[in-house]
């Protein structure tokens, strides 16, 4: 049995191969409004939206992942401050 963050992993590397680019900010947005998803689940796509997955990085998607798990919380509060203002998300949703 495959354990929450496998599954989580699997889910971000089928969005990252499976869409275009362009596709794939807007799925990621819609995941950041998504009440379901952990704040971590969110803030690693915030960092896939900014920092995408490079096939040019050797470091596999897991350890890329626990990279995006170290940015601050304060630089993805201030995103999210950005989403409201832009309306992809209402206040108190992230």
């Amino acid at each position: 049995m495959t354990n929450a963050k496998d599954s989580f992993q699997d889910e971000i590397y089928i969005k990252v191969t499976d869409l275009k680019s362009e596709e794939i900010g807007v799925s990621f947005l819609k995941a950041l409004a998504d009440e379901s998803l952990s704040f971590e689940a969110k803030q690693v796509y915030y960092c896939l939206l900014h920092y995408p997955l490079s096939s040019k990085d050797k470091r596999t998607l897991s350890e890329q992942v626990n990279l995006f798990l170290d940015v601050p919380r304060k630089e993805f509060q201030e995103y999210k401050k950005e989403l409201i203002a832009a309306g992809y998300l209402k206040e108190g949703r992230l």
